[in-house]
């Protein structure tokens, strides 16, 4: 479980997140919700799942194995969007 002394707000997680440099090329006008509120959202999503674990053990694993599959599935996102635009050359 975070302590409450050190918890972190969904607004500093999702501003934090923000903060890292993401892919320019992304359009959000192809999504029905602003930037900020795509990336509170997920930020409130990760915040309660971990928050609701009690053996910070666990949850330091689940979050490690969250970012190797989220890494995983964002190269395979790249590597399909460069084959996309490689065929439209």
């Amino acid at each position: 479980m975070i302590e409450n002394n050190t918890d972190p707000t969904v607004d500093q997680l999702a501003n934090l997140a923000m903060e890292i440099d993401i892919d320019k090329n992304i359009d959000w006008s192809q999504i029905n919700m602003t930037k900020e509120q795509v990336f509170t959202t997920m930020a409130k999503n990760v915040y309660e799942q971990f928050s609701a674990m009690e053996n910070q053990d666990e949850a330091a694993i689940v979050a490690l194995a969250t970012i190797v599959k989220l890494l995983v599935e964002n190269l395979i996102y790249k590597s399909t969007m460069n084959v996309g635009q490689n065929e439209n050359v």
